[in-house]
């Protein structure tokens, strides 16, 4: 998994992005910006990864079971939706200070 950087006159890949296999075929939601900060969530195996930084420092947390769905950063704090193989999805939360 590669994340890009966009603006209106260039392109280019953010680097040193940890290594993450993604589950194929699940979701991924869209980065979210907090503050001068870049999280990624990637059901990545059983479980989702969570991945925080910017240009200078990137960091990988573990996060909820399951897939994620989709993810929201409010308030401080980093909402996942998440559905494990069996049994209904639910709502993870984690403070964004602690990611990184």
């Amino acid at each position: 998994m590669a994340l890009w950087r966009l603006s209106p006159s260039a392109v280019a890949r953010l680097r040193d992005v940890p290594q993450v296999a993604t589950n194929p075929g699940s979701p991924i939601p869209a980065p979210l910006v907090s503050g001068a900060g870049i999280i990624e969530v990637v059901s990545a195996g059983p479980n989702v990864v969570v991945l925080a930084g910017g240009d200078q420092h990137w960091a990988l947390s573990r996060g909820p079971v399951g897939r994620a769905t989709s993810s929201a950063v409010a308030g401080g704090w980093l909402y996942v939706i998440a559905e494990p193989a069996v049994g209904p999805g639910g709502l993870w939360r984690c403070p964004v200070k602690d990611l990184g």
